[in-house]
């Protein structure tokens, strides 16, 4: 599991609503692997898939279920499932919002040494960011900061071209990507966007968020 990337459900549910699962694979792959999801994310993502509202729900669906073959599952051991409720007893002392999925996810990160949490969850980032900022520093990308990363891939117009065709998916992304508007967007309009929404989860997250630069390394 060592220097593998986890992600959340909500990460791999905008992904396949926007038809990018291909590029996410390719950017998050490291040496010891794909990406990896909880084994039992399939059917709760496959059930929120068609219940968010999506203009096209079974491509999305469809999109998802090619993605899992590109994907390695994982499941929690007693010890990280002991260590996950511990995490959510926490945040509920705390009064942070933390579902079971996203501490299942981090009691795994923890426990497996794995290199990378991509979380879509801003409440869960807010909650780790209490919790282990230490142990977590450097190893937890957001959304945004994914979307950065796909568009030095395939291109900004091109990503755009995919967020635009489910706006409704995320509504931050749908703003940043101008999908309102016709016509052609400037790229660095676009980035600008996405770096001042991580520039603001940056002010609570503080050291959790992964570097560009060192999420640009990872699958290198």
């Amino acid at each position: 599991m060592r220097e593998r990337v986890l992600l959340d459900n909500d990460v791999l549910i905008k992904m396949s609503a926007w038809q990018l699962g291909g590029p996410l694979t390719v950017c998050l792959t490291t040496a010891s692997g794909p990406p990896a999801m909880l084994g039992v994310a399939s059917f709760v993502i496959r059930r929120k898939l068609r219940k968010i509202g999506l203009l096209d729900p079974a491509a999305a669906e469809a999109a998802f279920t090619s993605l899992c073959e590109s994907l390695m599952l994982v499941e929690p051991t007693e010890e990280e499932l002991e260590a996950a409720a511990a995490l959510e007893e926490a945040a509920n002392q705390a009064d942070l919002q933390f579902d079971t999925g996203e501490s299942q996810l981090a009691a795994i990160l923890l426990h497996r040494g794995a290199a990378l949490l991509a979380t879509g969850d801003k409440r869960a980032i807010v909650a780790l960011a209490a919790l282990a900022p230490d142990k977590l520093a450097g190893r937890v990308a957001s959304l945004e900061s994914l979307l950065r990363h796909i568009g030095t891939r395939i291109g900004i117009g091109q990503l755009r071209s995919h967020i635009c065709c489910e706006p409704g998916a995320d509504r931050s992304a749908a703003i940043c990507f101008a999908c309102h508007r016709e016509g052609t967007i400037p790229a660095a309009e676009v980035d600008a966007c996405l770096a001042s929404y991580l520039g603001d989860l940056a002010k609570i997250a503080g050291q959790l968020l992964i570097s560009d630069a060192a999420l640009s390394a990872l699958a290198a």
